[in-house]
């Protein structure tokens, strides 16, 4: 059971850095793609609409995981060796809280293994996202592996 960074967050990451905005006391949110779109928040979905969440792409500096709460692999899943994948969108406070949670991709469907990643990725603890040594709210793609063959370390 493994968090890391999805790869498709390169993808997020592609325009350049001089399209990133100037002064995080003033966010300002463009029409497009930038940022946290509420027409692309899913219903019953407890994703922060009205207020901006920075992309790794338009920070100075990430934010970066410090410290985090167990992964608890699904028991029926663990005895069926079954292997998984959820991706997630993360969303951060200026303190490196997190403050909600999307599911994005989950693999197999059936809300095998959603639960546990949510559950888990809810107690991740971050060093916030810089702009201009000041602390931004940002959003981050996850992406946690369940193997139930993975010997811890």
């Amino acid at each position: 059971m493994t968090l890391v960074p999805a790869s498709a967050e390169a993808g997020e990451d592609a325009p350049t850095r001089a399209a990133r905005p100037a002064a995080p006391s003033k966010p300002v949110k463009p029409e497009g793609e930038q940022g946290l779109s509420t027409r692309r928040a899913q219903s019953g979905s407890t994703v922060p609409t009205s207020v901006r969440y920075y992309r790794n792409s338009e920070v100075d500096t990430p934010a970066v995981a410090i410290s985090r709460g167990p992964l608890i692999f699904p028991e029926q899943a663990y005895v069926s060796k079954l292997r998984g994948m959820v991706k997630a969108r993360v969303y951060i406070d200026e303190e490196g809280k997190v403050v909600s949670v999307q599911i994005v991709e989950a693999k197999p469907l059936g809300g095998v293994f959603e639960e546990a990643a949510l559950e888990a990725l809810r107690q991740l603890r971050y060093s916030p996202a810089l702009i201009a040594g000041q602390a931004v709210k940002s959003q981050k793609l996850v992406e946690v592996e369940f193997n139930p063959y993975e010997t811890e370390k």
